[in-house]
């Protein structure tokens, strides 16, 4: 039987699952370069993939695509829009030779390029591949309204990009039974306000001046700040960090971290932030972040699914009364309420299924066009 493909340079921990429903709906292996063996191992679902080998960094380049087309013979492949991944350029001149559909799974326009896109000879060759494609799968829909402006007579949908939020809502659930106040004492967390960050500690330049003007106000309010990653800048950051500040480090166990999330009143992500939105969504955890353009905040597509003092609350560092406004923020947000619709928002707009559809869209047009 033929076999669609879908070609990632490597294959990030919290897509395995999507991608294994991606297998079992819809018949679409993924093939991505392994850096750990091991870990592919451990897969519950290793018929969904498809990996090109062990190699070091960059081992993208080698990837051996003409091999998987002669074996699976597939009738689309999916591919990462990277101008940089050379497996794309690959199967767009076997495509020559073989039947197959190409579809590039891509941003699209990016933030930088938003006023004037397709300008450089970079935004060029992108609008030459998105033209010459069969379809396009995109993060968001204001970014496929966007496009839609740009490349005319393309099949473009929308895979909401998220986690996933079944594996989310079941351990919400099961937290939720064992109530809030519990949880946070299983963390020896103490009495009193609690947020958190989850994320990767790399860049995070108003991180470390919020942990500056943090020590300013945690004593006040009993306030407490929990950051969950790792990083080049966790030196920087622990030296910054005032007494009401813990630093947890990596941690990938699913279970782990919707306790700090639920155990927490809200996340606050001064950078730019992408999937950590859902995921505190998913536990019912509203999130305190800066508005996108705001001295050089840009966010990710998933900013879409933020709606100010529904599921977050926005805050301006170039505000002189900065400390004022988070402090007014902690003390006087319904963060309870906040939570709630932050989960409905996900269950509405960013579950699982949402990502999925998009996928389905594309093989149903293949299907009957």
């Amino acid at each position: 039987m033929r076999q669609n493909l879908l070609f990632q340079r490597i294959l990030p921990a919290y897509r395995v699952s999507l991608f294994e429903k991606l297998f079992l709906q819809l018949n679409i292996k993924c093939c991505f370069s392994v850096k750990d063996k091991v870990e592919y191992n451990e897969f519950s679902n290793r018929d969904a993939f498809e990996p090109f080998g062990v190699y070091e960094k960059d081992s993208f380049f080698f990837q051996n695509v003409l091999f998987k087309i002669i074996t699976y013979n597939p009738p689309v492949v999916i591919c990462e829009g990277a101008l940089s991944y050379p497996t794309l350029w690959k199967l767009f001149f076997y495509k020559l030779f073989f039947s197959y559909k190409i579809v590039i799974w891509t941003h699209g326009i990016h933030n930088k390029d938003i006023e004037n896109p397709f300008s450089d000879w970079k935004g060029k060759l992108k609008k030459y591949l998105f033209s010459n494609a069969d379809a396009l799968i995109l993060y968001d829909n204001d970014r496929k309204e966007l496009l839609e402006k740009y490349i005319s007579g393309q099949k473009i949908v929308v895979a909401n990009n998220t986690l996933d939020t079944e594996i989310c809502f079941n351990i919400y659930e099961k937290l939720n039974k064992i109530g809030k106040e519990n949880i946070r004492k299983e963390l020896n967390w103490k009495q009193g306000k609690h947020i958190v960050f989850i994320g990767r500690l790399n860049n995070k330049i108003y991180l470390q001046r919020w942990l500056e003007d943090f020590k300013k106000i945690q004593s006040k309010e009993s306030i407490y700040f929990h950051i969950i990653g790792e990083g080049i800048d966790l030196p920087k950051l622990k030296k910054s960090a005032g007494d009401n500040v813990f630093f947890y480090g990596k941690n990938e166990e699913e279970n782990q971290i919707g306790k700090y999330l639920y155990a927490s009143d809200v996340m606050f992500y001064p950078d730019n932030i992408g999937l950590s939105l859902v995921h505190a969504m998913c536990y019912a955890c509203p999130v305190i972040l800066q508005k996108k353009f705001s001295i050089g905040i840009t966010h990710g597509p998933e900013i879409n699914y933020a709606e100010e003092r529904k599921n977050v609350v926005y805050f301006n560092y170039e505000s002189e009364n900065f400390l004022k406004e988070i402090e007014q923020i902690l003390v006087n947000t319904d963060f309870l309420q906040m939570g709630i619709n932050a989960q409905n928002t996900i269950k509405n707009k960013a579950t699982s299924e949402h990502f999925i559809n998009g996928f389905k869209e594309i093989m149903n047009y293949f299907q009957y066009k």
